[in-house]
């Protein structure tokens, strides 16, 4: 039988927004993949190659096309894994959620569990 982690303040605690939620070990552990894992998918779509582009050429680092474009398709292989890592932490979490509530409370449960930092019962 698996022990229990001693129990931790939610963020939203820490930050003084809301009343207190306690939250174990395991708990911890999906709002941080939750939480990791969407922020890499919204990294993985900034626009990171052209501003690093237009910061090279300003600099004259990046002096023809083809240097640029080969630059590009390397920042956006990078966001490619980023993001699918991303959706990797992040998918996780959901299919264990839908299997646990439900795929119709699935987007519901996730909302809170993101904001939150409790589930949704």
């Amino acid at each position: 039988m698996r022990q229990r982690a001693p129990m931790m303040p939610a963020w939203n605690e820490v930050l003084g927004e809301r009343p207190a939620v306690w939250l174990d070990e395991w708990m911890q552990s999906h709002l941080l993949r939750l939480r990791l894992g969407i922020l890499l998918i919204v990294l993985s779509w900034f626009p990171f190659a052209q501003i690093l582009i237009s910061i090279a050429r300003d600099r004259g680092h990046l002096t023809s096309d083809s240097s640029a474009s080969a630059f590009r398709l390397l920042i956006w292989g990078i966001q490619i894994v980023v993001g699918l890592v991303g959706l990797l932490l992040a998918g996780k979490v959901t299919v264990e959620e839908a299997k646990r509530a439900g795929w119709r409370r699935t987007p519901k449960h996730l909302w809170r569990l993101f904001w939150q930092g409790s589930e949704a019962h």
